[in-house]
C-alpha cells in the first residue's frame, strides 16, 4: 500500500455538506489524548471529573478520564484538521481582540507560501 502527499497548495478548497440526520449524539469533552504511529493519528476526547470508581487522588491509584469520542484518521487528514482549526482560532482572537485584548495566534513554519488563515499580511 502506498499513500500518494498532495500539495496542499494544488488542492481547490470546497464546502462539504453536512447530514445532520445521521449526527450521533453529541459528546462534551474538556480534555483531549493525542496518539501517533507513522500510518495515522488517533484522537482521544475525554471528560475529566473526579468522580467515584475513577481511581483515587494518590500517585499509585491516579484518577481516571471517561473517553467519551475516539476518531482515527490519516497523517494528512490531521495535519487539515489541525489548521483548520488554527485557521479558526485565528478568525477568532482577530473578532474577540478588540473587547478582550490580544489572544495569541497560530503561525505554519516552512510552508512555503502556504500559511494559515487570520494572519495579518507581513
Amino acid at each position: 500500500m502506498t499513500t500518494e502527499t498532495i500539495d496542499p497548495r494544488r488542492l481547490k478548497e470546497i464546502t462539504i455538506q453536512l447530514d445532520w440526520s445521521d449526527e450521533p449524539a453529541p459528546a462534551f469533552a474538556n480534555g483531549a489524548q493525542v496518539a501517533a504511529t507513522t500510518r495515522e493519528f488517533a484522537l482521544f476526547f475525554t471528560e475529566f471529573c473526579p468522580l467515584a470508581g475513577r481511581g483515587g487522588a494518590t500517585e499509585e491509584d491516579p484518577p481516571l478520564a471517561k473517553i467519551v469520542a475516539s476518531v482515527r484518521m490519516t497523517p494528512d487528514g490531521f495535519f487539515h484538521m489541525i489548521s483548520t482549526c488554527a485557521s479558526n482560532w485565528n478568525r477568532y482572537a482577530n473578532h474577540v481582540e478588540t473587547t478582550q485584548g490580544p489572544r495569541p495566534k497560530f503561525k505554519l513554519m516552512g510552508a512555503g507560501g502556504l500559511q494559515l488563515e487570520g494572519l495579518a499580511a507581513e
